[in-house]
């Protein structure tokens, strides 16, 4: 009886409780309504990120404009097969040697014009040494080997190249698993992540707030705007290498159990580890599709901005890369460790866009791309598969 008195009383607690929890969706989303509409009004979305979210994870073919979304404006150009860079060499015109070069926002690269990323300048860097080379960026931002792996079998195999480099930087470890190629199955959280970010006035403007925050301090100027020259790459506090190392510290939590710390830090923790074991199983598997199809390999280590600058860092151990170029080593894989010429370049000048990022400048890239063009030629990589067999 007493159960049954209080059930009039139950109704009426739940009714009001559940107005108030969809009156409240209801205004929710009527203020994101009117946010997306006023955004649309004033011109949003640009579509500055409709290519970093194609299918397959690399650009929309044919896309051209200029990315204004971080600390500097850059124009993307890409061809048919939505790779940046020109139009693939086939035919008569195709190359002695075909290169291709994956990894992430690096070797895509952030914050540069086509001609300055690091494949670009390799192609010219070899041509200056003789070499009938394409090399071919296949490279998108963010992703680690997981990503490589899968753009390696589905994109570039087709391509049929005789040479595939693929790059290392701090962050990869922490980023494995992030950015699946394709979504499959039941599975829609990527592809609506990025219908929201390439698609919606608002996640588009959140994304612009998100690079800003990551690198503040730095305003396009004018002629950042008019992506002229080399004035995009004068910052402010630049050669101050020592507190750059400070903040890349702050920023990215190099420390053991975080962030580029699972690779740099001068203890590998268990989590370090366990993903360098993830990765060097991913790592395997893609030197065995290149083997399969007859394909060399050269691997590129690319050193986090405190390995180049940080006072002494040249002097101590780092476990993590010990671990990562002994493994390279039992797996039979070339590798280039960039450490010392990126160190011996930087006397000269800074090579990275620091404080306001950590990726490589122009010149940086240049250098990169120097000594990666003189390892090729030195360690007769070059050869056409046709030749190898």
């Amino acid at each position: 009886m007493q159960g049954r008195a209080s059930e009039p009383q139950v109704r009426a607690a739940v009714g009001p409780r559940a107005r108030r929890f969809f009156t409240g969706w209801a205004i929710a989303l009527g203020l994101v309504l009117v946010a997306e509409a006023a955004l649309r009004c004033a011109g949003l979305p640009a579509g500055i990120y409709l290519g970093s979210f194609a299918r397959a994870g690399l650009w929309e073919p044919g896309f051209s404009g200029v990315l204004r979304s971080g600390p500097l404006s850059y124009r993307v150009e890409a061809n048919a097969q939505g790779f940046r860079g020109p139009p693939l060499r086939t035919g008569r015109d195709a190359a002695d040697v075909r290169v291709v070069c994956i990894g992430d926002s690096l070797t895509q690269g952030f914050y540069v014009d086509n001609e300055s990323t690091y494949p670009s300048q390799l192609g010219r860097a070899l041509a200056a040494l003789g070499q009938d080379v394409e090399v071919i960026n296949a490279a998108h931002g963010a992703g680690s080997m997981d990503r490589f792996t899968d753009i390696l079998r589905e994109l570039v195999l087709p391509l049929e190249p005789d040479l595939v480099l693929v790059t290392f930087v701090s962050n990869d470890l922490g980023e494995l698993g992030w950015f699946p190629l394709e979504v499959e199955g039941d599975d829609h959280r990527a592809s609506l992540a990025s219908f929201f970010v390439s698609r919606t006035a608002i996640g588009e403007s959140l994304m612009r707030l998100l690079l800003r925050w990551r690198a503040p301090g730095h305003r396009p100027g004018a002629a950042d705007e008019e992506l002229g020259g080399d004035e995009r790459y004068r910052i402010e506090g630049n050669a101050d290498y020592a507190a750059n190392v400070r903040v890349f510290e702050e920023r990215y939590s190099v420390h053991p159990e975080v962030g580029d710390g699972l690779a740099i830090a001068p203890e590998l923790s268990v989590k370090g580890r366990a993903a360098f074991e993830l990765y060097f199983s991913l790592l395997k598997e893609f030197r065995d599709l290149c083997r399969s199809q007859g394909i060399r390999l050269l691997f590129l280590y690319m050193p986090a901005y405190p390995e180049l600058y940080a006072k002494n860092h040249a002097l101590r151990r780092t476990p993590g890369k010990d671990l990562l170029l002994q493994e390279l080593t039992g797996l039979g894989i070339a590798f280039l460790d960039l450490t010392d010429p990126l160190r011996e370049a930087s006397r000269e000048g800074p090579l990275h866009l620091a404080p306001v990022d950590f990726h490589l400048n122009p010149r940086g890239l240049g250098v990169v791309a120097k000594a990666i063009a003189g390892t090729l030629v030195e360690r007769g990589l070059l050869r056409s598969t046709e030749e190898g067999r």
